[in-house]
């Protein structure tokens, strides 16, 4: 499919971004039990669930509200559907979060500040997958541990809101001022040099062995060329 994006589009969404001031949200890492900072680092996404609720890229937020009122006037508390009681974090997720706003996710002792993309709703998901149907893209920007964080942002990244805004404007000079001196760049290597643990290192190794002592050449030959491959960009020979 082509897609027509003039310098002309590019120039106006970037003054409107100027123009605009940025806001940061915190999120969580756990979503319903699980643990997907990997995934959103991997794929550069955020996310939240409540698969039931369909796509909302074409709902308006006064329809959105309208729908809200509907349930309110419809149904008892008992009977209100499952994610009534997010109502505002899924408001914030869909319609306050702009393109080009901030987002930081704390999983263990790291914080992960990303820059946000547009809200967009993944159809077909599998089962184990289903609770993130509603996502935005993110390009992670820096990873920091909490414990070097300014204490006003440690405070607003531990707020127990599965989604919230800080209640000042941003800039991304204001985020560099924030960590300056702690911050460290972003990088897919450096990220998954850090999900890769020692213990996997050591067992893909030994699958490596295994299969250079096989019968099939053309399989002792790729397990050599992958063994050559690590030791020589130095990942564990003096580790």
């Amino acid at each position: 499919m082509y897609v027509d994006v003039s310098w002309k589009s590019v120039l106006h969404s970037q003054l409107e971004r100027e123009e605009r001031m940025l806001k940061l949200y915190q999120m969580k890492a756990m979503l319903d039990g699980e643990n997907m900072m990997e995934v959103y680092l991997e794929d550069k996404y955020v996310s939240f669930g409540w698969e039931e609720l369909g796509n909302l890229e074409p709902i308006s937020l006064q329809k959105f509200t309208a729908m809200r009122v509907a349930v309110l006037q419809s149904k008892t508390i008992s009977d209100q559907p499952s994610w009534f009681n997010q109502w505002e974090e899924i408001q914030t997720f869909v319609y306050d979060m702009q393109d080009g706003d901030y987002v930081i996710v704390v999983n263990a002792d790291t914080a992960y500040i990303g820059d946000l993309g547009d809200y967009y709703f993944v159809h077909g998901l599998e089962t184990a997958e289903i609770n993130s149907c509603h996502r935005r893209g993110v390009t992670w920007i820096y990873s920091i541990p909490v414990r070097q964080l300014p204490p006003q942002l440690q405070s607003f990244a531990n707020e127990p809101a599965n989604v919230s805004a800080y209640d000042q404007p941003v800039s991304r000079e204001l985020i560099e001022q924030w960590i300056s001196g702690v911050q460290q760049q972003y990088s897919t290597t450096s990220i998954k040099e850090a999900l890769v643990t020692k213990d996997m290192l050591e067992e893909a190794l030994s699958i490596l062995q295994a299969a250079m002592r096989s019968d099939d050449a053309d399989r002792r030959e790729r397990a050599a060329i992958a063994i050559l491959e690590y030791a020589k960009q130095g990942v564990g020979g003096g580790a």
